[in-house]
């Protein structure tokens, strides 16, 4: 069965007119050919940017060489990839397992590639918390900027779900503890 072929058109303010032309002339080349037209119309939501990709990874480089966790018994430090999986289960506050091909089980993590602008300025919230406890402190190698991206939190405080300048509450030897309202804007 072959992939039917299908166009994104994204619209803005300044291209609108031309754009939703061309998606015009591509949807009656359809019709002409006697096939039906399907149209769908919605909020453009970008996806993560670069610059919140490397911030991601710097901040599971700094907490992979600081912190260790219990990992098949033992407390131990454990690889970014392996702390991204971790932190996007617990932002999300879901699990996903898979059994393992020769017994056992996995744990599915998250693809934040797929994650949109939002969903990353809080999963870099959400590390930024979880580096912040006392229990574990990180220490961060790049300046303490909680999410990046020109039209987010750093620029528009309102769009941040962590006010500025919190202190989570924290409650030592509870790794589940949150800070009071982080979920409050989700």
């Amino acid at each position: 069965m072959s992939a039917k072929p299908h166009q994104t058109v994204i619209l803005e303010q300044d291209n609108a007119r031309t754009r939703f032309a061309f998606a015009w002339k591509m949807a009656c080349a359809i019709l002409q050919l006697g096939k039906k037209v399907r149209v769908l119309i919605e909020e453009y939501a970008p996806k993560r940017s670069i610059e919140q990709n490397d911030k991601m990874w710097a901040m599971l480089h700094d907490i992979a060489a600081q912190v260790q966790w219990h990992v098949d018994g033992q407390l131990q430090l454990i690889a970014p990839e392996d702390w991204k999986d971790i932190l996007t289960a617990g932002l999300k506050k879901t699990q996903r397992i898979a059994a393992g091909i020769e017994g056992g089980f996995v744990m599915l993590g998250q693809r934040t590639s797929k994650m949109k602008v939002a969903e990353m300025i809080e999963l870099i919230e959400f590390m930024f918390w979880f580096g912040s406890r006392d229990e574990t402190r990180v220490i961060w190698s790049e300046p303490e900027q909680i999410a990046l991206t020109s039209n987010t939190a750093l620029h528009n405080p309102q769009a941040s779900t962590i006010p500025p300048n919190h202190q989570p509450q924290r409650t030592a030897g509870k790794p589940s503890d949150e800070p009071k309202g982080f979920r409050e804007a989700a």
